[in-house]
């Protein structure tokens, strides 16, 4: 069975971000599916949830009068058809990844 695309994308986004962690000396790995966040990361003293969104590339900004780009990430929402809002309990940092360029931005 393929996995689609997005799912993909969204795989490759989590093990960048687990591998960026390790090479900075922190412990991380991906969480099961299903969970409100996709990497734990130990740093020694706890754990952390971290919930990775992940983006091909840049995308035009729509509604502006000059054309401009810039990387869009949804971290308000997650769920089937983006339903559920994240919590302060499901989620301690947001990892925002932009696969084009190989990079990773904590939040």
């Amino acid at each position: 069975m393929r996995m689609s695309q997005e799912l993909q994308i969204g795989k490759a986004g989590e093990y960048l971000v687990c591998c960026d962690l390790a090479l900075k000396g922190f412990i991380a790995f991906p969480s099961d599916q299903g969970l409100p966040y996709d990497v734990l990361l130990d740093n020694g003293k706890r754990l952390f949830k971290i919930q990775v969104k992940t983006t091909m590339g840049p995308r035009q900004i729509p509604q502006r009068a000059k054309t401009s780009f810039a990387y869009i990430y949804n971290i308000k929402k997650h769920g089937k058809n983006n339903t559920k809002r994240y919590t302060q309990d499901e989620i301690d940092i947001f990892a925002l990844v932009a696969l084009d360029i190989m990079k990773v931005g904590y939040m």
